[in-house]
């Protein structure tokens, strides 16, 4: 009997020193109730049968015996599913800057400069539609600027064959003297008696054709108006001299 209650400390001493799996290292075999209470909170039932106590839990029990834990019977907690992984952030990818594509340069519609409009014409083998107008008094030019000179469809067809020469008589707005002594000369040069004219001029300048914009045209607007009085006058422009 006595190496059997020797076997039996040396077997508690050992368990005691074992824990529970999952629950609080705390208690073990040989705790005291004190420890148990601290680890599990206070029972749900306490069952007494002389030197043994039985504390039971909704996990299960612990048995005491002279206030030692002898025995756990406590099952171990459900592990808790592990937290799912945050989605790694990702920082938004800084987009590469976009190559940089220059705009072209908007074509101009009306030189000023009778020299550029020459050598322009040369070079691309086209004719001068000159406009002489009187831009800031006469509305009759005014109306043209606003419905004709700019107008989409009247660049777009008369582009294709001529370049295009603004020569302006202003009299309210001022003007660098050198272009109001070249657009002096032409004024003479071509003879212009009225605003708005409009003449195909050659490439050298050498020779001239006034665009008749007074005949009456069957046109669906005035720019429309305008783009056949032009086209009869490019058409014209090569012919004999005999009519006019």
């Amino acid at each position: 009997m006595a190496l059997l209650a020797g076997m039996k400390a040396v077997v508690l001493s050992l368990v005691s020193m074992i824990c529970v799996a999952g629950l609080s290292g705390a208690v073990t075999l040989g705790s005291t109730r004190d420890e148990v209470v601290a680890a599990y909170g206070q029972p749900k039932g306490v069952t007494q049968a002389g030197a043994k106590e039985i504390l039971i839990y909704a996990g299960g029990r612990v048995i005491l015996e002279d206030g030692q834990v002898v025995r756990l019977d406590m099952k171990a907690p459900a592990a808790s599913p592990a937290p799912p992984a945050a989605a790694p952030v990702v920082a938004p990818a800084t987009p590469a800057p976009a190559a940089r594509v220059e705009a072209p340069a908007p074509a101009v519609e009306w030189l000023t400069d009778f020299e550029s409009a020459k050598a322009e014409a040369a070079a691309k083998k086209k004719r001068i539609l000159a406009l002489f107008t009187g831009s800031d008094w006469c509305p009759a030019c005014i109306d043209f600027e606003a419905g004709v000179a700019h107008n989409a469809d009247f660049l777009r067809v008369t582009q294709v064959s001529f370049v295009l020469l603004k020569l302006d008589y202003p009299r309210n707005t001022p003007q660098p003297p050198a272009l109001q002594r070249q657009n002096a000369v032409l004024l003479r040069q071509y003879g212009i008696r009225a605003y708005p004219s409009l003449l195909v001029i050659s490439a050298d300048g050498e020779k001239s054709l006034k665009v008749d914009t007074q005949r009456g045209r069957p046109a669906a607007d005035i720019s429309d108006y305008f783009i056949q009085a032009v086209d009869e006058a490019r058409k014209n422009f090569d012919q004999p001299k005999t009519w006019w």
